[in-house]
């Protein structure tokens, strides 16, 4: 049985697809924030960046977990 990790996987590409997704996002806020001279927009795009992964490890580790969890029942 594959692990179905393509599931959630739609939801957390735009922010956790991988270091270039994030260098991108990252590159933006600076570009955003040198242009209105507030560093606030790059901290806000740090947590969001943050709380994305986060959120993305959980769901992986959620998912892995229900994937060994219904293979011991299949086994039983």
């Amino acid at each position: 049985m594959a692990y179905p990790k393509r599931r959630l996987e739609w939801l957390f590409c735009v922010f956790c697809a991988g270091s270039e997704g994030r260098l991108l996002w990252l590159s933006i806020g600076l570009v955003v924030s040198d242009f209105t001279g507030d560093g606030l927009h790059l901290l806000w795009l740090l947590w969001a960046l943050a709380a994305a992964a986060y959120i993305n490890f959980l769901a992986r580790i959620g998912l892995v977990y229900r994937h060994f969890r219904a293979g011991d029942c299949a086994e039983s």
